[in-house]
């Protein structure tokens, strides 16, 4: 087997393409750039609900309702806004960062958004 066509299985095997004197990572690249796409979009997401939920919220945020209907524990809406902005972006920076256990990273970030909206519908 000649030295080219060596060079050639190895380059596809690894999904790579050499260009001029460096080689590229196709895969690579085109997953980066859905990453950063999908981090932008839930940072987004997580400081819109967060200053909104700043906006809109009162000062004392029901988090947990008895079985009466009554509220049974209540905390303060910097705190409730920090735990979701920290969930949602923390998640977000773990799915860009992380890539073995990206699922859960993503999934962590969608749990901060839907507790965030579910905060805004109980207490609006």
């Amino acid at each position: 087997m000649n030295r080219k066509r060596f060079l050639y299985l190895l380059d596809n095997k690894y999904n790579r393409r050499y260009i001029g004197k460096e080689y590229f990572f196709v895969g690579k690249v085109v997953d980066g750039m859905k990453k950063t796409i999908v981090l932008g979009i839930l940072v987004f997401a997580g400081l819109v609900l967060s200053i909104y939920g700043f906006i809109v919220l009162p000062a004392n945020v029901v988090v947990q309702v008895g079985a009466s209907g009554k509220p049974s524990s209540v905390y303060p809406k910097l705190m409730v806004i920090g735990l979701e902005g920290l969930f949602t972006i923390g998640g977000a920076l773990g799915y860009f960062f992380v890539d073995k256990k990206e699922r859960k990273f993503l999934s962590l970030s969608f749990i901060g958004i839907l507790v965030s909206i579910i905060t805004l519908v109980f207490n609006h």
